[in-house]
């Protein structure tokens, strides 16, 4: 008698665990983000940005404004090379160096070019961390850039 009060204990308490499981659904990346964008780093061409000169999390160029720019409208055709990078990573990888040497002989050919990077993330982990991340990502494309011969 005692096992079965037992096992019918045991499936009414499961019923009641997986119930209250059933509104349970994971956030998507939609629901959490803070910024519009990809994982990765993006060079693009934008008009009358610079590519900047300062590291950390510091205010840019002071000639840009960042919430004045229409980031919903960006034209893709605008976005010469997005680079990817590997979860928790920030240097450049040998298989998406040759995006940025691209750019870089673009801008060799065409002295007047500019270029803005944005450097994004995924959405794990904290707003700190991640900005953090994505100011590294964005140095070191800057970093590599600079090391193929771009002038600052």
């Amino acid at each position: 008698y005692m096992k079965k009060i037992a096992t019918i204990l045991a499936l009414v308490s499961s019923l009641f665990l997986f119930t209250a499981c059933d509104d349970w659904t994971e956030p998507t990346p939609l629901d959490t983000r803070i910024n519009q964008g990809a994982t990765g780093s993006d060079l693009g061409n934008m008009p009358d940005s610079a590519f900047g000169d300062d590291h950390g999390l510091q205010g840019r160029d002071a000639a840009f404004n960042a919430s004045e720019m229409d980031w919903e409208n960006i034209n893709p055709e605008d976005i010469v090379a997005t680079v990817y990078f590997g979860f928790d990573q920030y240097s450049v990888a040998p298989s998406e160096r040759g995006k940025v040497q691209s750019v870089v002989s673009q801008m060799k050919g065409d002295a007047s070019q500019k270029v803005f990077l944005v450097a994004h993330t995924d959405w794990y982990g904290t707003e700190e961390y991640n900005l953090a991340l994505s100011d590294k990502r964005g140095s070191s494309v800057q970093s590599y850039m600079l090391g193929l011969g771009i002038p600052n």
